[in-house]
């Protein structure tokens, strides 16, 4: 059934970003689940027609933002001051733009793997592609882009030359290894992300970014 592992979808999009949970402690679990939400909608789609998986990718994506803009509840109904419904809604409106971009990616993904083309780095490309043109289509609306979610990473420099999108590749790439069916591909996508969490969080810059992040937060509640 697509829908466990979609659901799985969201729940790792969601965790991959980072949640203030109280006043000075940030969940930030981005290093091993931002390759993990595309390898979770990938094993969704196995088996599923283009048609089918545009469906699937369709609720998979509207869900997984719809969470992630939990926000515009407060920012519609404690700082608007508007109706409730409004801040319940407001979340699932917005994500409607964002879930034909998750779309179109399972639509080529299921159609790759229809016609035996579904090698991990094709569906990174993929991935990343419609990543790009969710940045500027309709104006854009770049809010919960996969690279982003590796702001801790050890691979960060590479965003200089490539942008967040360097990032987003990296992250699908592994995602794509850990989803593939091969088993030295699903051994390889392991151990790089086991490589890359261990680099991220040796790296000596690391507890200088978290420590200033947490303090910038702490402040600006304290200062609302």
């Amino acid at each position: 059934m697509p829908w466990r592992w979609m659901l799985a979808y969201v729940a790792a999009t969601f965790f991959a970003f980072p949640q203030p949970l109280g006043d000075t402690f940030v969940l930030d679990l981005g290093l091993v689940l931002a390759p993990a939400a595309p390898a979770l909608l990938l094993v969704a789609l196995r088996g599923l027609t283009p048609s089918r998986a545009l469906k699937v990718g369709f609720v998979a994506g509207w869900l997984a933002h719809a969470a992630l803009l939990h926000w515009a509840y407060v920012v519609t109904v404690v700082y608007g001051h508007a109706p409730v419904v409004v801040g319940l809604l407001a979340p699932f409106g917005m994500s409607l733009y964002v879930a034909p971009f998750i779309a179109g990616f399972a639509w080529v993904a299921a159609l790759l793997a229809q016609r035996g083309l579904a090698n991990p780095f094709l569906l990174a490309a993929a991935w990343t592609t419609f990543e790009w043109l969710r940045s500027w289509v309709l104006t854009g609306f770049t809010w919960g882009g996969l690279g982003y979610a590796w702001h801790e990473s050890s691979l960060l420099p590479l965003a200089a030359g490539g942008g967040v999108y360097a990032l987003t590749f990296g992250a699908a790439l592994v995602g794509a290894l850990v989803a593939s069916r091969g088993r030295g591909a699903r051994w390889a996508g392991g151990v790089a992300i086991a490589l890359h969490v261990g680099c991220s969080a040796c790296s000596p810059s690391r507890g200088s970014r978290a420590t200033t992040c947490t303090n910038s937060t702490t402040r600006s509640r304290r200062n609302g």
